[in-house]
This record gives C-alpha cells, structure tokens and sequence, in this order.
C-alpha cells in the first residue's frame, strides 16, 4: 500500500495582469514562479523546451515544460500564474531535491492536491469499492474503456471526491489498483497543512478515511511513501501491443487450425529470420513504472 501525491495545482502572487499582447509574458511569469518558489526554479525556466499554447477561461496563454511536464498559466484578469503539477513533474521536482522545500512554498495557495494510493493486487475495481462504510458521498459515476476502469464516488465537480481504477493490459501500470482522492479548495489547503504538520503518508490516510473502505488490501497501518515512478503510457505502442496480441494472433490461429498454414512454419520462414539476435537486443525499461526515467506520468482515464 504506497501512497504520494500525485497532482498539485497553485497560484504564485504577481504584483501585475499579463496582457494578451506583451511579449515579455512568458518572462514575467518565469520571474513571479522563481520568486515565489526559489533559485531552484531558474534552470528549469532557463534550460528547458517550454512551449506556448492558448488557454481559455481566465488564462489566456499556457506554457508547457517538455521536460519537467509542468503547465504554466496566466491571463489579464487575475494578478497570479497558476501551476499545474502532474505525477511525471513532482517527480522531477523530487530528483532535484527540492520536493520538500516546494511542499512548504505551495501549501497556503494550493488549489488541487491528489493523494493516490497503489496496491499491487488483483482485486478489482468493483471489489474495492463494495461495502465502503458510510454514505457520505452519494453520486456514483463509471467510465469503461479498452484502456480500463475507473469508478467515482462523489461528483468529480465536487470539492472532494475518489475514484478507483485498473489499466487493462499491455498497460505498465496493469498490475496495479489504484485509490485516488482529488481535494480542491479549502480541503486542499487543509491536507497541505497535515503534510507539512505529520508528513505526506498521514495526510493521504486523512484524505482517503471520509470514503470509507473496507476491503482488505485497505490496511493503513502497513502505508508507506511510494517509489513508483509516474511514466506517461505511449499509447501508439499500447495500440500496437493490442493489434498484435488480438487480431494477429486470432489470424494467425485461425489459420493454423484450419490447415490454411502451420504457426510453426510461418513463424520461422516470415519472423524468425528477420529478428536481431538475443544478445543484440537493446534492454529498455520504457514499460517498467519502477524505473529512474522520471519523464512520465500515469494517465488516468478520464
């Protein structure tokens, strides 16, 4: 059972709105985020791929980190940048050492934290939720796709709500159930001041105990700090894996069994001759979610 945080979104104070058309917005924003968050912030503003994009609503322009996967807003109404903090970017901020001092910096002016909690477990997605105790939170909604499962309980709109899900296979992550609590608002800011008082374990405990579960991989004195590296899922790949682990396979079958041409045969005149040999295939941990790569994120499926 490894909890972490696993989204944080803020807003850092500016003394200025950023107008549509002044070209030193996406310096000026830099400037208000190395202020407000330290020296630690300027070779990540200075060395990294950051693009920019349109926005909607209050902020009119996004910029994006390629490298750390961090968002950046901004626009001409409020005078703050808002952040928006993913699983692969909190783990870059960790490899920096400076997770700790970021915890501190954001905590009073978060507007969203996530406290995931993964077991390794095949205990399904419905298993997990039945006879969760109380009924504090009456909205249920489902969302079933090729990728997976995920069940909410409470209104996503909400300031406060879970949702469990499961990738299906060939997803790195398959092998995992995961509990997730969204808290906005001042419930945010409230779980930021546990992690801060009694650390980041406790304060996921906090946030997940309104939802009451029960099943018995839920065991939170056996909790601990996660070390799984959030990865982004390369769905093209995944695409890949399901054509080829689907209609290949039942093509292939199929005509095996019907005498149309052996497996065997196939496999050893079309594939075979054409594969490197073992020892010259590269090792990759792309699909590993344990590796070091801290470019990644666990896509949620939403």
């Amino acid at each position: 059972m490894q909890t972490k945080i696993d989204y944080v979104s803020f807003t850092a104070p500016s003394r200025m709105v950023f107008e549509p058309d002044d070209l030193d917005n996406a310096k000026n924003a830099h400037t208000v985020l190395a202020d407000f968050l330290g020296d630690w912030w300027l070779p990540i503003a200075a060395g990294h791929s950051w693009q920019i994009y349109k926005a909607k609503g209050f902020y009119h322009t996004r910029l994006f980190d390629e490298d750390s996967k961090i968002s950046v807003f901004f626009g001409g109404v409020n005078k703050h940048v808002y952040c928006e903090v993913g699983g692969q970017a909190l783990d870059f901020i960790r490899a920096l050492g400076s997770y700790e001092d970021f915890l501190e910096r954001v905590a009073t002016r978060t507007s969203r934290v996530d406290f995931a909690v993964d077991f390794e477990s095949e205990v399904s997605v419905e298993q997990f939720i039945v006879n969760r105790q109380g009924q504090a939170f009456k909205a249920h909604s489902e969302v079933v796709t090729e990728t997976g499962e995920t069940r909410y309980i409470g209104s996503w709109k909400g300031e406060r709500f879970a949702r469990v899900y499961r990738y299906n296979d060939p997803h790195p992550r398959s092998k995992l159930l995961r509990a997730e609590v969204v808290l906005r608002g001042t419930y945010a800011k409230q779980a930021m001041a546990i992690v801060l008082k009694d650390g980041e374990v406790q304060a996921a405990l906090a946030a997940h105990k309104p939802f009451g579960w029960q099943h018995q991989i839920w065991q939170p004195a056996e909790a601990i700090t996660s070390e799984i590296v959030s990865k982004r899922h390369d769905k093209e790949k995944a695409n890949t894996l399901r054509w080829l682990n689907g209609h290949v396979a039942s093509a292939i079958i199929n005509a095996h069994v019907g005498d149309l041409q052996s497996a065997y045969d196939w496999w050893e005149t079309y594939v075979l001759p054409c594969l490197p040999a073992k020892q010259d295939i590269p090792t990759s941990t792309d699909d590993n979610p344990n590796s070091s790569d801290t470019n990644g994120e666990a896509s949620r499926l939403e």
